[in-house]
């Protein structure tokens, strides 16, 4: 009965805010940079996946972590690879942003859509956390409920028991999660999808390797705030 109500949970998640993106107008000309309202629902949405996710994951855990200590969130042990992972995702983003670049200026393609600044403080208010919004929905959605959720109710026991198959079917859901967060990225132009499915490869990589979303969240944001002052230097 948990598992059904899991699989329509996430088809519910799967087909009222995954694919929607996918049909998005594409882009075009000057706009100012200005996140509507809807931004911040997702982010309140992502706040209850995690919550909800966090409490099927103690439902699960409950014996083990009653008879074992529970380690600190945050020592030096883990946050110094934690550090080294977030300046690897935060390079490699960057890089891929400026090879697909400098790909669409060879090819004379068409660059994508310009942000102008904020003209004053509230509309930079609303820049500021609608950027951090923006970024948690999805690393919550792409990195981490996404492929979780279909590696959950994919990898059944029985699957398990045949190790090849159960690496296909997570192979499987991990590219299926890269290509939903690049093609959401399709009203951007081709070599936005392009850059986009590096970044998801590169960012469910970090989240996987430090065990938590800040890592990659941090990462994203710097990432963004970066793009953000390139677009506003040449409006």
């Amino acid at each position: 009965m948990k598992k059904r109500s899991y699989a329509i949970e996430f088809i519910f998640i799967l087909v009222f805010f995954v694919l929607p993106p996918l049909w998005a107008r594409p882009a075009s000309g000057e706009r100012e940079a200005a996140y509507p309202l809807q931004t911040f629902l997702l982010a309140v949405l992502a706040a209850l996946l995690v919550s909800a996710t966090r409490a099927r994951a103690n439902d699960a855990s409950c014996i083990r972590r009653a008879t074992a200590p529970v380690a600190p969130r945050w020592s030096l042990v883990r946050l110094i690879p934690a550090s080294a992972e977030l300046l690897v995702a935060f390079g490699t983003l960057c890089c891929t942003a400026s090879l697909v670049t400098l790909l669409a200026i060879l090819l004379q393609r068409a660059p994508s859509p310009v942000l102008r600044a904020p003209h004053n403080a509230l509309t930079w208010l609303n820049c500021i956390c609608g950027t951090v919004a923006e970024v948690f929905y999805e690393e919550v959605l792409y990195r981490k409920y996404l492929p979780d959720a279909a590696i959950a109710l994919l990898v059944t026991p029985r699957a398990l028991q045949r190790p090849r198959a159960a690496r296909l079917w997570r192979l499987l859901c991990e590219a299926g999660a890269i290509a939903l967060f690049a093609a959401g990225h399709r009203y951007l132009g081709a070599f936005a999808v392009l850059n986009a499915a590096v970044a998801g490869a590169v960012l469910r990589r970090c989240y996987l390797r430090t065990q938590s979303l800040w890592v990659p969240c941090i990462a994203h944001c710097a990432y963004n705030a970066v793009m953000l002052a390139f677009s506003f230097l040449q409006a």
